[in-house]
């Protein structure tokens, strides 16, 4: 193995890329281009509540389900430790009933299936969630499919049924591979575990992603490197590579030492490495925390669109937490197992919360759907998009960032340049309107 060169930032860089960067709040989630999820400021919904239908074709899904064999210490999702198989399936009659605001023949360009951990239910119960999904909707063409997995749960009957139901593409959470970084953070796989499902999956001819952390408790770069090899020596095709949450509602994130926390230096290294060990390897960055193997199996997926050009969403989300961007208007069901399967089963909508999403939040979301894709931001689609200009809109903004380095302004189009690519949700938080930064100044 030859382990790539690391090299702290220094702190001369570090003031000059506070000072670009301006008073943005502590990050509190990676996926920050997704907003308003990664400021979920929902206020209460009334019982009542209805989700309206989008006006365009075909919707995009994701179904939720909860189930786990144990709890991970940093996972802040909604999820429930149960194998109870009556419990199981009360859970799937509320989803199949939720799933009946789809109206039939509805075209459906592309569904995720995640959790929790899908392959925690039997196989026959999973089955039956992808029955559901076929029974009420068309598929368009040529659209890879995709169900996370996690390495101690996923059995061949478990594969028969994602070969079978057409499902294209694996997501599988490793996390790491270091047994005191697992236990450290609760998660019971081993590696041999890892490396035979990963055998298996290839060997079904699926597109495997695998799921890796830096910045766990214990973890080093040696450590992060090794992983990642031998994750792509077993023909992973690609990877989603973010940085611990840790200032989340985890049990990690609270206990964790301040000084191993992710600030702005000890990211920008661990992204530094990540991209340096990327490029060693031939993996090309495609998303701001997606890298790819760049060959033809692994480009047939690829993630479609859940927003017309004037940011309407059509994203429906079922089950616990799922969310939805229908419209100008984000929803979350209830978080809990109780709450949601409850108020289905009495009829009443499974939504708990809403976000309206005015001018300045959608500006928000065009960001981070141009730039937190790696993708320019067009100044007239900006403009067609808002009748304004995003140069009026966010002049201080632009200012701090082009002048410091971290976007490219190439006259039609403003792009992340590398150092930019880096730190691309904190260049991301510069576009959030006001109530979105206090929002998460508070809850930091």
């Amino acid at each position: 193995m030859v382990v790539v060169a690391t090299t702290s930032p220094a702190q001369e860089e570090i003031t000059r890329l506070d000072e670009a960067l301006g008073p943005t709040p502590p990050v509190i989630r990676c996926e920050a281009g997704v907003y308003p999820g990664s400021v979920p400021d929902f206020k209460p919904a009334p019982s009542d509540i209805v989700r309206p239908h989008p006006v365009r074709q075909p919707l995009r899904l994701y179904v939720h389900l909860p189930f786990c064999n144990y709890h991970c210490s940093f996972c802040h999702f909604a999820t429930l430790v149960s194998d109870d198989r009556a419990r199981q399936e009360r859970y799937l009659d509320a989803l199949e009933r939720e799933l009946d605001w789809i109206e039939p023949g509805t075209e459906l360009s592309q569904f995720f299936i995640g959790g929790g951990t899908p392959t925690a239910l039997p196989p026959d119960l999973l089955d039956r969630v992808f029955g559901a999904i076929d029974d009420r909707v068309k598929f368009v063409d040529g659209v890879v499919h995709t169900c996370e997995v996690s390495p101690e749960s996923v059995t061949e009957e478990h594969l028969d049924v994602l070969e079978r139901r057409g499902v294209g593409r694996v997501s599988m959470g490793i996390q790491s591979l270091d047994d005191a970084v697992l236990g450290s953070v609760q998660r019971l796989h081993t590696a041999e575990q890892v490396f035979s499902a990963c055998e298996r999956i290839v060997a079904r001819g699926m597109i495997l992603n695998v799921d890796l952390i830096y910045g766990l408790p214990g973890q080093t770069h040696g450590a992060f490197e090794s992983d990642l090899r031998r994750m792509l020596n077993r023909g992973v095709h690609s990877f989603t590579l973010y940085a611990l949450r840790v200032r989340e509602l985890s049990s990690v994130g609270r206990s964790i030492e301040e000084a191993k926390r992710l600030d702005l230096a000890n990211l920008l290294g661990w992204r530094r490495f990540a991209k340096r060990l990327t490029d060693e390897l031939g993996l090309s960055q495609v998303r701001s925390h997606t890298f790819k193997r760049l060959d033809e199996f692994t480009a047939r997926h690829e993630r479609v669109p859940c927003v017309d050009p004037q940011r309407g969403g059509f994203q429906l989300g079922v089950g616990m937490s799922a969310r939805s961007h229908l419209g100008h208007t984000a929803f979350r069901n209830h978080r809990g197992f109780e709450e949601y399967v409850t108020s289905v089963e009495q009829g009443l909508s499974p939504v708990a919360g809403v976000i309206p999403l005015d001018v300045g939040d959608r500006q928000a979301q065009f960001a981070g759907r141009t730039l937190g894709e790696l993708q320019p931001l067009d100044r007239g689609a900006y403009t067609r998009a808002f009748g304004t200009s995003i140069d009026d809109d966010h002049a201080d903004a632009l200012g701090r960032l082009v002048g410091g380095g971290l976007l490219d302004d190439r006259g039609d189009a403003l792009v992340l340049t590398g150092l930019g690519r880096l730190l691309y949700e904190r260049v991301i938080l510069n576009f959030f309107p006001a109530h979105a930064r206090e929002w998460l100044a508070a809850h930091a």
